[in-house]
C-alpha cells in the first residue's frame, strides 16, 4: 500500500512505502503500551476516581510536568493507531 501524504504548505506530495508504514506502526504500537502516570496510579489505587498528578510524583511539580510530556506521548501515539486502523492502514504481515 502507498499513502500519499500532502504537506498544503509545501505544495508537495510525499509517498510512504510499506516499510515506512510498517516502521512508523511498530514505533507508534511500542510508545501507545507504554504505561501512563495515571494508568500506574489507578492499577495502584483500584481505579481511584480522581488523578492528581503531582501526587503521583510526590509532590514535585518538575516531575509531573515531564509525566505530562510522557502522557501527551503515549496518549498521542494510542490515538494515531486508532485513526490508521479507521483509515485502513495496516502493517503488512
Amino acid at each position: 500500500m502507498e499513502i500519499n501524504i500532502i504537506l498544503y504548505q509545501n505544495l508537495k506530495t510525499y509517498s510512504l512505502d510499506q516499510n515506512l508504514i510498517n516502521e512508523l506502526i511498530e514505533k507508534l504500537e511500542k510508545t501507545a503500551v507504554k504505561k501512563t502516570a495515571e494508568d500506574r496510579a489507578f492499577d495502584i489505587d483500584n481505579a481511584e476516581e480522581f488523578f492528581n498528578p503531582c501526587d503521583a510524583f510526590g509532590g514535585n511539580y518538575d516531575d509531573a510536568y515531564y509525566g505530562g510530556i510522557e502522557t501527551g506521548g503515549i496518549e498521542s501515539a494510542r490515538e494515531i493507531l486508532v485513526e490508521l486502523k479507521n483509515l485502513g492502514i495496516e502493517k503488512s504481515k
